[in-house]
């Protein structure tokens, strides 16, 4: 592993720096050397040496962010947001976590609901990420 130039170097530290408190996506050190003022030649050799060395993965963080999010109660449409938001142009599959649903509605919907006690529990879990049509049909299968 040798470093061609100066530039090169201080980028190379300023990545290791960087992935000392966490694992950052590929596209996410991009936009923090991009700040830090590297040229885009240095920046793509360094990101390059980072996959090279294992020491960026963004198919591993990826799948770990997911399984993170999926357990705090997120839905694929949110779990998707969050990952383009930080650089995902891979798509990854992601599944309806229906039995998070099936429980937030246990604990949060009442045995006989009104419309609006309904309308607000549709609307938290569309703000989770849920389809309406799997937030539907689980209300469905809870209701009857």
């Amino acid at each position: 592993m040798t470093i061609d130039t100066k530039d090169e170097q201080k980028a190379w530290q300023k990545v290791i720096n960087i992935l000392s408190y966490r694992a950052y996506f590929s596209a996410e050190l991009q936009r923090k050397l991009i700040t830090a003022g590297f040229s885009k030649e240095v920046i793509e050799a360094v990101i390059f040496r980072c996959q090279q060395a294992g020491y960026v993965n963004d198919r591993d963080h990826a799948e770990r962010m997911i399984a993170m999010w999926t357990k705090k109660g997120y839905g694929p449409l949110r779990i998707r947001l969050e990952l383009q938001k930080r650089g995902v142009k891979e798509v990854i599959p992601l599944e309806n976590n229906a039995s998070y649903i099936h429980l937030y509605l246990a604990k949060h919907l009442p045995k006989e609901p009104t419309e609006q006690q309904k309308a607000k529990v549709i609307r938290a879990l569309v703000r989770r990420g849920f389809s309406l049509e799997v937030i539907f049909i689980a209300l469905q299968e809870c209701l009857s």
